[in-house]
């Protein structure tokens, strides 16, 4: 009889042959398998090491712990301005340099798009209602009620806070406070500026100086220095690079600037505001230094100046220095004109001796800029 060939059924009153038993293994639970399996013996490299099974106390499997170092979760929102920190010892060339978004052609498409907003402002919220309880925004700049959350007293905070550039990034309750703008913003605590307000403190001696002193605090954090109160003429501080630095990888700090400006037309210095927008196209786009803040310039900083030749003036300044420094016109230009446009990137003038002529066209002499 063949092995393979299944074995007859046996017949009637016939028992069944006794099987072979199966393994003793086969015969244990599942468990007992699995454990016996993760348990076996296993040569690593040469030599015998028993694999820990599952039920074994040291289980090397990854543990997760959920426990938060107290260190790290108060330190967490200083995180990216430490890592700042560190990027700007770095030395880096600050040097113009050919932005293609730098371009004299995108600017009226910027102004486009943020044309809603500015306009809005510009216009004096029309249909807005002034709410004549609400005094808040008074009482604090007379140095009467501490700003929430977190905050101070105003003379405390021009005190204290001054230089505390940390400070300064991280805390994003007090803007609203030095600034106020008759439209809402992150802080709720924080309220809008009425109309009878802003009057209060534009009529107010020690209210008006208070706010010159916050806008001036706020420019050195940005690395400006303001040297002239009448104007606002601005030049660089001493640590200018390093602030620069932060500043161009800070994206909040542009909307910042913006509600600052806005506040500033607001509060009575609409005729000082200009100089800043001046000096930050220069940077921009003559020095190379601030690129990042090429759209919210065009789009925001010169589109909330109220005066209508001021803002044209502006905005021919930046096509202008567009295409005097950023080469976008080489394509249009004889190879001479490139090459004196070439040597002139490499030695550009400075910042005092730049003026804009009534063509359009740069005037780097004294005589010129002295008429600005």
């Amino acid at each position: 009889m063949d092995k393979s060939s299944p074995s007859p059924a046996p017949a009637a009153g016939e028992t069944a042959p006794a099987l072979d038993k199966p393994p003793a293994s086969e015969g244990k639970p599942r468990q007992t398998q699995i454990t016996n399996f993760f348990s076996s013996p296993v040569k690593v490299k040469g030599k015998t090491q028993k694999e820990e099974g599952p039920s074994s106390k040291e289980n090397h499997s990854p543990k997760f712990s959920f426990k938060i170092d107290k260190k790290r979760k108060a330190d967490h929102k200083d995180k990216d301005y430490e890592r700042d920190e560190l990027l700007d010892r770095r030395e880096r060339p600050l040097a113009p340099s050919k932005n293609p978004k730098i371009r004299s052609e995108r600017i009226d498409n910027i102004i486009r798009g943020r044309k809603r907003d500015t306009e809005h402002y510009r216009r004096g919220y029309p249909g807005k209602v002034d709410s004549q309880s609400s005094n808040e925004n008074v009482l604090f700049y007379k140095n009467q009620l501490s700003s929430c959350p977190e905050g101070d007293y105003i003379d405390n905070i021009h005190k204290k806070w001054w230089g505390n550039y940390r400070k300064l990034e991280v805390h994003h309750g007090y803007i609203q406070w030095l600034f106020p703008l008759r439209e809402a913003g992150m802080n709720y605590q924080a309220k809008e500026l009425q109309l009878h307000e802003a009057e209060t403190i534009r009529s107010t001696p020690e209210c008006s100086k208070r706010v010159l002193t916050s806008y001036k605090m706020m420019l050195d954090f940005y690395g400006l220095l303001m040297v002239n109160d009448e104007t606002g003429e601005l030049e660089r501080a001493s640590n200018w690079k390093e602030r620069f630095k932060h500043l161009n990888r800070s994206y909040h700090n542009y909307l910042r600037i913006t509600r600052i400006l806005k506040s500033l037309g607001e509060l009575g210095f609409e005729h000082i505001k200009s100089k800043f927008v001046e000096l930050m196209l220069k940077e921009i786009i003559q020095e190379g230094t601030l690129p990042n803040l090429f759209e919210s310039c065009v789009g925001y900083w010169i589109m909330v100046l109220k005066d209508d030749q001021e803002r044209e003036q502006l905005i021919q300044l930046a096509k202008t220095l567009c295409d005097q420094y950023n080469g976008v016109s080489d394509v249009n230009k004889e190879p001479e004109e490139r090459a004196e446009d070439e040597v002139h990137l490499e030695k550009p003038p400075n910042d005092e001796n730049i003026a804009v002529n009534n063509n359009g066209t740069l005037a780097t002499d004294d005589k010129a800029a002295s008429k600005i």
